[in-house]
């Protein structure tokens, strides 16, 4: 029985050495043996270290100013975003004869209208020369109506369209007459002022209810 278990006991360490053997081996990169080294899972999508640095190298181009093909897209030349793109135009500084003849948006009682009513009005949008098409879109005007322009128009904070505002004379009104009437089918507020007597800030905001 003594022989028996000395014969057990020589077989259990000789195992122990067997498996000890093949551990060691296997860690240290043997051909054979048991691995027991963990296995990298790839990673989602299927983009393992290739894609990463494909993805780095991108980055990189695109950085140094080359445009590359994108990662994992198919080959070709690659441009440079000088050759890619057309060079940014220099601005030139206008001469003093060309400011005497620019154009003028607002001259005279229109300015002085625009100025009163930006300063009667900080929490609307205060617009100058807004052609009645514009405020009046997918209707059809005729052309001359279409083209009229009105010295201010005033919108509210979400560019709404509050009220359209004339500077003339008092002779000219009788011809804002198919303009008002226009306004009206959109409820929009159309005011006529008179350019020899233009209302105060205080006198706009009651004009406009605000």
């Amino acid at each position: 029985m003594s022989e028996f278990k000395v014969l057990a006991g020589f077989a259990i360490i000789a195992a122990v050495l067997v498996f000890w053997y093949r551990i060691n081996r296997s860690l240290r990169g043997g051909g054979s043996g048991l691995d027991m080294t963990p296995q990298r899972r790839p990673r989602e999508g299927g983009k393992g270290a290739d894609g990463a640095n494909e993805l780095e190298r991108f980055v990189a181009q695109h950085r140094s100013g080359v445009l590359p093909s994108p990662p994992g897209g198919g080959g070709g030349s690659s441009l440079t975003a000088a050759s890619a793109l057309p060079p940014p135009a220099v601005a030139t500084a206008p001469s003093a004869a060309a400011l005497l003849h620019a154009p003028v948006l607002l001259t005279g009682a229109e300015k002085l209208a625009f100025l009163a009513f930006k300063a009667a009005l900080p929490d609307h949008h205060v617009l100058a020369r807004v052609p009645l098409g514009q405020l009046l879109p997918g209707l059809v005007l005729e052309s001359s109506l279409a083209a009229h322009a009105h010295a201010v128009v005033v919108c509210g904070s979400d560019f709404s369209v509050r009220a359209a505002v004339d500077v003339t004379t008092p002779a000219a009104t009788v011809r804002l007459a198919a303009v008002r009437k226009t306004l009206e089918t959109r409820a929009i507020r159309h005011l006529v002022l008179d350019q020899s007597k233009l209302p105060k800030p205080k006198e706009i905001r009651a004009l406009l209810h605000v």
